[in-house]
């Protein structure tokens, strides 16, 4: 096996072994916040806030219509979610496509 190819693999082996690393903590940072979401005992204000910071830490950058999804629900405390939520197969009726800022609405 050459030194370049070898440096090659090396690399990329790294940068995969990086990115692994990247999707767990995203991945762990999302699931406590849910359970505190999710914990009915909570007082409202701690769910609320427990919700905010995972639209702001894992769904903005990543997955921005996810994100503007529910914080147009966090902003509403009287309006249910669409069951289905944001990319589910509900009727579509409460959801507000962000292709439409896109095009210039």
């Amino acid at each position: 096996m050459s030194a370049d190819l070898f440096h090659r693999l090396s690399r990329m082996l790294l940068l995969y072994l990086l990115f692994i690393g990247v999707e767990a903590r995203a991945q762990g940072m999302r699931d406590p916040l849910l359970g505190v979401w999710n914990n009915t005992a909570l007082p409202d204000t701690h769910r609320i806030a427990a919700a905010h910071r995972s639209v702001w830490r894992v769904y903005l950058h990543r997955a921005p219509d996810t994100a503007r999804y529910y914080a147009q629900h966090l902003g509403q405390p009287g309006r249910e979610p669409d069951p289905a939520g944001p990319h589910g197969r509900g009727d579509g009726s409460r959801r507000e496509g962000a292709g439409e800022r896109k095009r210039g609405e």
